[in-house]
């Protein structure tokens, strides 16, 4: 993976916070302030760094479509704090199943599934879907971040067809120029994308394999081993 200078990501940070240095706390604190009155943030998670937007803000999530120069067809991915936070955003008939699947999340899991009506948000997440990408991140400061400031929309912090960056030092300037704080780490994520299944009420459908094996999702829902 190729690397910036740490010294031109550096410049084009607004707010810049070190989690080793400032700690969970801090770090989480200052990003939610920065959420909440419409901001962008870059953050560590538990695969890569991800950029994020309050889902609050309407104009906050199309900056980061622009920002990504990613196409409306694609969706972004929604972090809520809990399960139960979750539950709130899917549509009723699906929350037995999705509950089955307490036991991989926080984790490498992404839900996909049938949004609940009512969110005006929703359709600027995830333009022209009926659907939503639900995901918690195992990671202490994504956690303590999606606690204080709600569900955001997120997306791998790199311009589209880049390679999403495992550490600080790989963001790309122009990323980091378009967000009004970040936080770096000095530890990097997995880099491994996670699992994607489409879940219904018929069944389960394998998107994207990664960390969590298909077999132990059927296995949690109680289905057959057939099939994808």
């Amino acid at each position: 993976m190729s690397s910036h200078s740490p010294h031109a990501i550096i410049q084009g940070v607004k707010r810049l916070l070190d989690l080793e240095k400032h700690g969970i706390e801090a770090c989480a604190s200052a990003l939610a302030e920065v959420l909440s009155s419409g901001g962008l943030v870059v953050f560590p998670t538990d695969t890569v760094y991800g950029l994020a937007a309050s889902v609050d803000h309407l104009p906050a999530l199309r900056r980061v479509f622009a920002l990504k120069g990613r196409g409306r067809e694609k969706s972004l991915v929604i972090m809520p704090p809990s399960i139960g936070e979750a539950e709130l955003l899917l549509a009723q008939e699906i929350l037995p199943r999705l509950r089955r699947l307490a036991p991989f999340w926080p984790g490498g899991l992404t839900v996909v599934a049938r949004r609940r009506e009512g969110f005006s948000w929703m359709e600027a997440a995830a333009p022209g879907r009926e659907t939503l990408g639900l995901r918690i991140p195992d990671h202490p400061l994504a956690l303590a971040l999606l606690n204080k400031a709600g569900p955001l929309a997120v997306t791998s912090a790199n311009p589209t067809g880049r390679e999403p960056p495992r550490t600080f030092e790989a963001i790309d300037p122009a990323v980091i120029e378009g967000v009004e704080a970040a936080c770096r780490s000095r530890f990097p994520g997995s880099g491994l994308p996670s699992t994607i299944i489409e879940l219904s009420e018929e069944g389960v459908e394998l998107l994207r394999p990664g960390p969590v094996d298909i077999r132990l999702i059927r296995e949690a829902l109680q289905e057959e081993q057939a099939g994808n």
